[in-house]
């Protein structure tokens, strides 16, 4: 069929997807509903819940795995997903969501009325004329004596202000330039795909030396985490996306900190009871 649905589609409420449309989820939010809804639904059930599988969840939404722990109990809280023994689904009785509530309707108290007459009929006095006059003229004979005159010739123009393009070759990070700091990046990395567009990355975010330093050794323990030392690197991101995904900031453990799959000791160590 031209539309797809021979390979298998999943059936779902016009309701149910004018509600999650309706609300402000973020990226991450919009792909853990997805994947629920996808799992149940898509496989004809009438309720949308499915085993609640992290590593399956990460490698099919390409979401870091506590960041797949932490957006599960976020929609946990707004009740838009619910928990059971191994379990996740969603619920698709939005009435029953708690979503944060806007402040567009918010009143502003009025101000009483004797403090508004007051505040208007206040006459701001006047300046005797004899010092308004003096002070015209000092301004006057201050500007003539000194051949100033109130143009903007002194300016620099708007060309000049521009900011100057940084040249990838100037150094910036404690001596090293962003080629040299960028090749030793790409060193360290471990899966050496699309370096052009790698680098093009790593240009746009310039690194000081202290950023710079906390890269390296981000990717030394990613190196040696469980996500990428499995199946020989198969879930190992580009290294362009790594940046552009500001990567370095995730919370890493490696595979001595776990060496699991999704026991009770992992989530009491995330703090992610159910």
């Amino acid at each position: 069929m031209a539309n797809g649905l021979a390979k298998g589609y999943t059936q779902v409420g016009n309701e149910i997807m004018e509600d999650v449309t309706r609300e402000d989820f973020t990226k991450r939010e919009y792909k853990m509903i997805l994947w629920t809804i996808r799992n149940g639904y898509g496989f004809k059930r009438e309720q949308s819940e499915c085993d609640l599988n992290v590593t399956q969840i990460a490698a099919d939404t390409g979401l870091d795995r506590s960041h797949v722990w932490k957006t599960i109990h976020l929609l946990n809280s707004k009740n838009v997903l619910m928990l059971g023994e191994g379990k996740v689904r969603f619920n698709r009785h939005a009435d029953q969501w708690i979503m944060a509530k806007t402040a567009t309707n918010e009143v502003w108290p009025k101000q009483p009325q004797t403090m508004a007459k007051t505040a208007t009929n206040k006459v701001r006095p006047k300046q005797p004329q004899h010092m308004a006059k003096l002070a015209t003229n000092c301004g006057q004979n201050s500007l003539e004596h000194s051949g100033n005159t109130l143009n903007d010739s002194g300016l620099p123009s708007p060309k000049e202000r521009k900011k100057e393009k940084r040249n990838p070759h100037t150094p910036t990070n404690g001596g090293l330039s962003l080629d040299e700091s960028f090749n030793q990046i790409w060193k360290i990395y471990p899966k050496k795909v699309s370096k052009a567009v790698a680098k093009k990355a790593f240009q746009k975010i310039k690194p000081n030396k202290e950023l710079f330093d906390t890269m390296k050794k981000a990717i030394e323990l990613h190196s040696r985490s469980r996500d990428w030392t499995k199946e020989n690197g198969k879930y190992i991101p580009h290294l362009s996306t790594w940046l552009n995904q500001e990567r370095w900031e995730d919370e890493i453990e490696t595979t001595a900190q776990t060496g699991f799959g999704l026991g009770d000791n992992y989530i009491e160590q995330k703090g992610f009871g159910l």
